[in-house]
């Protein structure tokens, strides 16, 4: 482990200590393929939807590639991935990439560490460095899959871009914008919710503008009521956009909006509505055949001329011959 001494105090202790505890840890050590131990982040700095030191969880960003980076202030080579970093972040946040730089603390003064070096993507902060994820020299990236499983592990050197394009395709991003808060708010910490609640943490960041609506600070008060009615304007905008669709009777496509809503909303119990809605809808005789269209769909097209797909076109007319979307599979028969 390299280090640069940014910080006035002994460095061999912190190097001896961060040895020690991913000795601890190694029966747990994140392996490839499989889920990662709990992060143990219980603050963050600079995520956006959320307030700085909310906690944070891999969990709450399944779904979404994944990168976690070890690392820490006083590691000369942790520094040197900023850059690195910071590019990924800006190029491939809003296609589902997550960056959750963690550390100790040992990190002193992150704010103005992040600051310093122009730290755009978020921070979090636990008891340890990797420790049950077998980490045992600093800096080491995580990549973890939409599934929640690490998918490579190693130096951010040997990390290559073509890595990370290749698991953002496994993301399915929502088919539904977030809200868009156009001017950005001009109160600090309510414009990084906005920035959350426009990547997709629609729940999270609604329940952290309503906690600011309701709290002593007037002018966070007054910022976040005005974020909130966004959202309410946006809200009646889905809800007419649901409604259109259900009734021109694409009723899979009205379950997939429905559910993206549901999924957004999560952490705050307006999804429960979305839920209960999704799951009626799932009851409608429509759904099957939508469902049984996006199978078809799913064959490429170079074995489309086979006779068993043709058999199963045949099967779908048979059975949802009169459904909406019966037009659809018989364009795939004749293609």
């Amino acid at each position: 482990m390299s280090t640069t001494n940014n910080n006035p105090r002994p460095l061999l202790p912190f190097a001896i200590a961060l040895l020690l505890c991913a000795g601890l840890g190694s029966a747990e050590a994140a392996q490839v393929g499989q889920a990662p131990p709990p992060l143990g982040a219980t603050a963050s700095l600079n995520l956006a939807g959320q307030p700085d030191d909310a906690p944070v969880t891999i969990e709450q960003f399944r779904g979404r590639v994944i990168l976690v980076d070890f690392w820490a202030t006083w590691c000369g080579p942790c520094i040197a991935s900023i850059p690195k970093l910071n590019k990924l972040h800006k190029t491939y946040a809003d296609q589902g990439l997550v960056i959750l730089a963690h550390t100790d603390a040992s990190s002193r003064n992150l704010p103005a560490f992040i600051k310093q070096h122009s730290i755009v993507y978020p921070i979090t902060i636990g008891g340890d460095i990797g420790r049950s994820w077998g980490v045992t020299g600093i800096p080491r990236v995580f990549l973890i899959d939409p599934e929640g499983r690490v998918a490579w592990t190693g130096h951010p050197a040997g990390m290559k871009e073509e890595q990370i394009v290749e698991l953002l395709q496994q993301v399915q991003l929502s088919p539904i914008a977030m809200p868009n808060f156009d001017p950005a708010s001009g109160h600090e910490q309510v414009a990084s919710i906005e920035a959350g609640i426009s990547r997709g943490q629609l729940g999270v960041g609604a329940r952290a503008l309503e906690r600011l609506a309701q709290g002593r600070d007037e002018t966070a008060a007054n910022a976040a009521r005005s974020s909130l009615a966004a959202i309410g304007a946006w809200r009646e905008g889905v809800d007419t956009h649901i409604k259109e669709l259900e009734e021109s009777g694409d009723i899979y496509a009205t379950w997939q909006t429905v559910e993206a809503v549901a999924e957004a909303w999560t952490g705050h119990p307006t999804a429960r509505d979305y839920q209960n809605q999704a799951r009626e809808l799932r009851r409608h005789p429509e759904w099957r055949a939508g469902e049984e269209l996006q199978r078809l769909l799913a064959i490429p097209e170079a074995q489309r001329s086979d006779a068993r797909f043709q058999r199963m076109v045949e099967a779908f007319l048979r059975r949802y011959g009169d459904s909406f979307y019966a037009e659809q599979v018989q364009a795939l028969q004749q293609g």
